[in-house]
């Protein structure tokens, strides 16, 4: 794979190229940054994406209500800062 991934970088044709992208958590502020390989043409919304689904991969909570590290899907999700009682 990294192999794979060196080659679509050098090669000025794929329209592939690395770039940071940094997810914050909505609730703790925890930030996860890392380098992502997409597509050159590429919108912003559209690397954010890629960097989504990797998280959601490993535990993130990533939709239309925001961004959530594991520790705080865990806690958020299951009711327990809801003083109402009621799941978020």
């Amino acid at each position: 794979m990294a192999e794979q991934i060196a080659a679509a970088i050098r090669d000025p044709n794929s329209g592939a190229m690395p770039v940071q992208v940094a997810v914050y958590c909505d609730d703790c502020g925890r930030t996860d940054a890392r380098d992502y390989l997409v597509v050159e043409t590429s919108t912003k919304a559209e690397r954010f994406e890629v960097a989504r689904k990797h998280l959601r991969n490993e535990g993130w909570q990533c939709d239309a209500h925001g961004d959530y590290c594991p520790d705080c899907v865990a806690t958020s999700w299951s009711g327990e800062d809801d003083q109402d009682g009621d799941q978020q």
